[in-house]
């Protein structure tokens, strides 16, 4: 599999009212990850905007409110998108979009949590739990002040900008790449002054995670010489699920907290040919069948 990446981004934006229109990145493909985060200078709610999911919203404060929203892209996207709030009290509203690529098209984003806001000189990336490998990290940081955001220890700062308007804003984007499922504990960053923040985090999925069964609760099999070109995950599973008859797994089979039977039958072949990498992962309950001619 391949990591998702950070692409780009449409720039900050700034309005004194109670909507901001938030740039779309100069260019946006079929499939991409959208994310915008938003900062209210006013203890204010947000409307989600159509064809948006809301991802997080930050308990209010009378410094800031704060939302993050996402949305797969079609690829006909242009110009901005208005995201509006329910009053326009405080010195302004302040947004940014940020693209993500090589997410997968079906379940792009897991484990998402959200800290503040809090005044302080330092902010939280809160913990993310992942359920597979090779996920981007990501946290989205809002400052309600124009001062600088410094990345946790091992994080990369993927975009920062700060904007004077009003009160002044910083946003910012941080990423950092897990090879394995499992919780990165909650870290800090550091910002240039004593002010009010909140961070959003969650984790991207990877393209090849497309072939992953998550929290099936019916009988799933691959059979008559289907090809599985990238991992397969069995997540939370409560079904029987078989592999069979000539099924070919060009890399790695995982199985994750499964509650049913789980077969590999029949001349099963894995490429990536150590067995070892049929893997059983904090599996609860779970009987796995290698069965007939395992290569």
């Amino acid at each position: 599999m391949a990591y998702p990446a950070y692409v780009d981004n449409g720039g900050i934006a700034f309005n004194a009212g109670a909507a901001v229109d938030v740039p779309y990145p100069g260019t946006v493909n079929a499939d991409d990850v959208l994310i915008i985060q938003v900062l209210d200078a006013a203890a204010d709610d947000f409307t989600t905007p159509a064809g948006w999911t809301l991802l997080a919203t930050s308990s209010k404060s009378s410094y800031q409110s704060t939302v993050w929203f996402s949305k797969v892209a079609t690829g006909a996207e242009v110009g901005t998108e208005t995201v509006t709030s329910d009053s326009a009290d405080g010195s302004g509203i302040f947004g940014v979009m940020s693209r993500f690529s090589g997410c997968s098209e079906k379940i792009p984003i897991e484990g998402v949590d959200f800290e503040g806001p809090q005044r302080d000189t330092e902010y939280i990336v809160p913990s993310i739990l992942t359920q597979g490998s090779e996920r981007l990290l990501v946290a989205f940081p809002c400052v309600e002040d124009d001062v600088s955001i410094d990345p946790p220890v091992d994080w990369t700062e993927a975009f920062e900008a700060q904007s004077a308007s009003g009160d002044g804003c910083s946003l910012a984007v941080e990423y950092m790449q897990s090879a394995d499922s499992g919780v990165e504990a909650f870290t800090f960053g550091v910002l240039g002054g004593n002010d009010s923040r909140a961070t959003m985090a969650l984790a991207l999925i990877p393209a090849a995670a497309d072939n992953l069964i998550n929290q099936a609760t019916a009988d799933v099999a691959f059979e008559s010489d289907a090809e599985a070109k990238s991992a397969v995950r069995v997540g939370q599973a409560t079904a029987d699920i078989a592999f069979e008859s000539d099924a070919i797994i060009e890399q790695k089979a995982t199985i994750v907290q499964a509650t049913a039977d789980v077969a590999f039958e029949t001349d099963v072949k894995v490429n990536d040919p150590w067995m070892e990498n049929i893997d059983c992962i904090s599996a609860m309950q779970i009987e796995v069948k290698l069965i007939s001619n395992m290569e």
